[in-house]
């Protein structure tokens, strides 16, 4: 991937994938170095300078915008937060601006792309792009599951340790008292401990 801008509030911005371009990037998603990922498109280019519009998007949208089931304006509009300004004057560093009310501004902005535009992509020109995103789509909800199963082993671990302990001291009191209590009422005692913990039980 290549390097876009870098700030303080997105780090490295590296660019992911580019939908349209003319002689540089005009409308792509770039990734920060938090993770997250940008639809972006550049809005201005002239003598006074250039300018970016940047949103935060999820790959669902990406792939909606790219099948045409979305409009371009409206994968910008997406989600009201984590929508940036980048302005770049000749001979300037870069400025990046949080939600310019301008700029944003669903009404009055002229930086907006324009409402009912769809990609109106050529049949199969975006087919490599729609199979990476859904790639990253299923690297996703894998790298959740396994998350979701990290998480249950430790739930499930820290069960048998409370088990383990529990049974351990009735089986001191046990050895203490073997005349009273008898072997059956000591595997009641662990049935019992089945039940508190259920499903987790060892």
């Amino acid at each position: 991937m290549r390097s876009f801008f870098s700030f303080s509030e997105t780090g490295d911005l590296l660019i992911e994938k580019v939908f349209l371009d003319m002689s540089e990037p005009i409308l792509f998603t770039c990734v920060g170095a938090d993770g997250k990922r940008y639809l972006c498109v550049r809005c201005q280019s002239d003598m006074e300078g250039k300018k970016w519009l940047l949103a935060e998007v999820d790959i669902e949208t990406i792939i909606r915008l790219l099948t045409d089931k979305i409009t371009i304006r409206e994968a910008f509009l997406h989600v009201d937060k984590g929508r940036y300004t980048i302005k770049k004057q000749a001979y300037e560093k870069p400025v990046l601006l949080v939600q310019d009310s301008q700029d944003w501004d669903e009404e009055r902005s002229i930086y907006l792309p324009d409402a009912g535009e769809y990609m109106e992509a050529e049949p199969g020109e975006f087919n490599e792009e729609i199979r990476w995103y859904e790639m990253l789509d299923r690297l996703s909800l894998y790298q959740q599951a396994i998350g979701e199963n990290l998480r249950i082993k430790k739930s499930i671990q820290v069960d048998v340790t409370m088990k383990t302990d529990y049974l351990s001291d009735h089986e001191e009191y046990v050895v203490k008292n073997t005349d009273r209590i008898k072997k059956m009422q000591y595997a009641k005692v662990a049935d019992n401990v089945d039940d508190r913990f259920g499903p987790y039980a060892a």
